[in-house]
């Protein structure tokens, strides 16, 4: 006899039909036969390598044949980005660049103008779309200004701050770890301030090392309390018999413009405008935007920068800092000899990653900090032949635009001023500056971005800086 079903029944006797078959279909899909797909890669942004050249001035641009950061998620090395316009497509894998992430070569044959850009899996799942604009390469920019580095700066240094805690301090020592090391030149702590450390610099001392076929180079920490005092030790130690000499100048310097004038006066007022001298400081110039660099490397000046490279103190790796400290710093026009740290950990990789770097930048000079902390294994990758060189990208060029300030801007505008009277040079990227900038940018036949691109740079930098007199502003 068949089952009777009352209504309310027959509705939940449904229910429990449709509930039983749509949990066979899901054990049916999820058994491995029959496994879900994994999810495609997606793209979330394109960028440009160096978003201060040209034609990324105005956004996401490239150029055929330059590079191009890609983000997103479920991507991976050698995944194939495709690039798509009406009438054709080409395509290149992805690489992972230490320190950047993603980046992918634009291929030479692709088409300026609006173009799609997909990526696809090893597995063939395509992603979703983004666009990008391809433009044509802009015309080469100016050659270098910027001049050669006096012959002292141009080998491996290292720094010595007490002189005791350098393998006990004595010619002997010193000279025949310098030359284990392939060192060429001591740099030795002369003066702190408007005190002189004359216990360990002296002209005896001095003239031991230099006959052992060593450079001796004198360096002073700077204050600016009493610029003139503080030259007038530097004066004493530059006498002493120095190859060379550093100005070390960090945060007391700060918004001292008219002081480092004066003591930059003072102390070319005694050894002549020629005499070899370098400027140690801050690594990223951005972070102390009122440092008067502008002052220190400007005409009368420094000949030689010397950023402090500290990939420790950064904690970043060496290629990625030192990019940064390369496009801030060229701005001055001045040789770029860093110095690299050999304490806090710092490893033989370090040192080697460091000298590929910079030496693939065309610094001709390098230095190290500091003798008395550097270990055993440090100073034995020092002895070794500097490494071969790979190729580096471009480091870039620092960027100011409307509504930046600091030292750059006063750099800026003091070349700008050069050609232009109307000029402010006050520090800050206003409406003025921006329109002398794409004034400047006309004339020379660039695209009026009224951003610091590298070609604008360039040609500012062939120009003589309009001279400030800082101590005179201090007195109004």
């Amino acid at each position: 006899m068949p089952k009777l079903i009352v209504p309310g029944q027959r509705r939940a006797a449904a229910r429990f039909t449709v509930s039983a078959v749509a949990i066979g279909l899901s054990l049916t899909w999820t058994t491995p036969g029959h496994a879900a797909k994994p999810p495609a890669p997606k793209l979330t942004t394109l960028r440009c390598l160096d978003a201060s050249t040209v034609p990324c001035a105005g956004g996401v641009q490239v150029v055929p044949g330059d590079d191009l950061r890609v983000l997103g998620r479920r991507i991976a090395r050698g995944q194939r980005l495709t690039f798509r316009w009406s009438d054709g497509q080409s395509s290149a894998r992805l690489v992972r660049k230490k320190g950047i992430g993603f980046v992918v070569r634009v291929p030479a044959n692709t088409a300026t103008g609006t173009v799609s850009v997909t990526l696809k899996d090893r597995r063939g799942r395509r992603s979703n779309r983004l666009r990008l604009k391809v433009v044509d390469r802009p015309p080469a920019a100016p050659a270098s200004t910027v001049p050669d580095p006096p012959a002292v700066f141009t080998e491996s240094g290292m720094w010595i701050f007490d002189l005791d805690a350098a393998d006990g301090g004595t010619p002997a020592a010193i000279l025949a770890r310098a030359r284990a090391a392939r060192v060429s030149t001591v740099f030795l702590k002369s003066a702190d301030g408007s005190t002189s450390q004359g216990s360990q610099f002296s002209a005896e001392f001095v003239r031991a090392l230099q006959a052992g076929g060593v450079r001796v180079c004198a360096w002073q920490y700077v204050y600016g309390t009493a610029p003139e005092a503080e030259a007038a030790i530097a004066i004493a130690s530059i006498r002493a018999g120095a190859d060379c000499f550093v100005i070390n100048a960090e945060k007391e310097y700060a918004g001292r413009y008219a002081e480092a004038q004066r003591y930059l006066a003072a102390l070319r007022a005694g050894v002549g405008a020629e005499y070899p001298v370098g400027l140690s400081s801050f690594g990223l110039p951005t972070s102390f935007p009122n440092f008067p660099f502008s002052v220190f490397l400007g005409p009368g000046g420094a000949q030689v920068d010397m950023p402090q490279v500290y990939w420790r103190e950064f904690e970043q790796p060496v290629a990625l800092i030192s990019a940064r400290v390369a496009s801030g710093h060229r701005i001055y026009g001045r040789p770029i000899a860093p110095m690299g740290q050999t304490y806090n950990g710092a490893t033989e990789d370090d040192v080697q990653s460091f000298r590929s770097t910079w030496a693939a930048y065309g610094a001709q000079g390098l230095s190290w900090f500091r003798w008395g902390v550097t270990p055993p294994e440090v100073w034995e990758a020092l002895a070794q032949p500097a490494p071969t060189l790979d190729p580096e990208d471009d480091p870039g060029w620092q960027a100011f635009a409307l509504g930046s300030s600091g030292d750059g801007v006063v750099w800026l505008q003091q070349h700008l001023a050069a050609v232009d009277p109307s000029v402010e040079i006050d520090g800050v990227f206003g409406a003025g500056t921006d329109a002398a900038l794409r004034r400047f940018q006309a004339k020379q036949g660039f695209p009026e971005t009224g951003q610091t691109g590298p070609r604008t740079w360039q040609a500012l930098l062939a120009l003589t800086p309009k001279r400030v007199d800082w101590a005179a502003r201090a007195r109004r």
